[in-house]
């Protein structure tokens, strides 16, 4: 997958694509979902953190310390973890994962 400007490309199949993925992902299921995200943006250093309906989805390239800072971090906020667990990336998932990281050499090429 290239970003070029603001076009993506990517050719292969969505296996091959799915490689492109930087870092893993976790899903957290919490009581609160939503607060449980607004807390991990504001407090984890992670590449991302989204909200997907009642779960949270964490990208990380140190995948097991996230699992745990965000573990430590809800159970600060008063948030309970219903769960935690990898998952394969979707295809959505690549696309803006390649997009942060296209967005991030370009700010490092404009220095």
């Amino acid at each position: 997958m290239q970003a070029a400007g603001k076009a993506v490309q990517a050719i292969g199949t969505p296996d091959e694509v799915k490689r492109l993925m930087r870092g893993a992902i976790l899903e957290i299921r919490a009581r609160r979902p939503r607060e449980a995200a607004s807390l991990l943006r504001a407090r984890l250093e992670a590449q991302s953190v989204g909200l997907f309906g009642d779960r949270v989805h964490l990208v990380s390239s140190e995948p097991d310390r996230a699992a745990g800072d965000a573990a430590a971090i809800l159970a600060q906020g008063s948030v309970e973890v219903l769960g935690v667990r990898p998952v394969e990336p979707s295809l959505e998932d690549v696309f803006v994962s390649v997009l942060a990281q296209a967005n991030e050499e370009a700010g490092h090429a404009a220095r």
